[in-house]
């Protein structure tokens, strides 16, 4: 099946998760800082949930904070996050 242009159309469902993926994640753009990128929305409320566990006492704070920096690294798209991480600790 192919569209107007004679290349082969995408399926609907592939058109709505490349939707979805893309709003998904927020961004805000703040003057000195420049743009700031948010994970997506169920990643957010993992983290949250995590901050709340922490902030209630029933985890510590720094296996909280293990375990969110565990997580973002994990499903981290880019490996970025990785390099910069492992550049600040040789830093350090």
């Amino acid at each position: 099946m192919s569209s107007a242009s004679g290349r082969p159309a995408r399926a609907p469902s592939q058109n709505t998760a490349a939707l979805a993926r893309k709003s998904s994640a927020g961004h805000v753009d703040l003057p000195l800082i420049g743009t700031v990128t948010f994970p997506p929305r169920n990643q957010l409320a993992f983290l949250a949930g995590l901050g709340l566990l922490a902030g209630a006492g029933v985890i510590e704070w720094p296996i909280a904070a293990a375990v969110g920096v565990g997580h973002l690294l994990a499903t981290s798209h880019s490996n970025d996050v990785v390099r910069d991480l492992g550049e600040g600790l040789q830093e350090a």
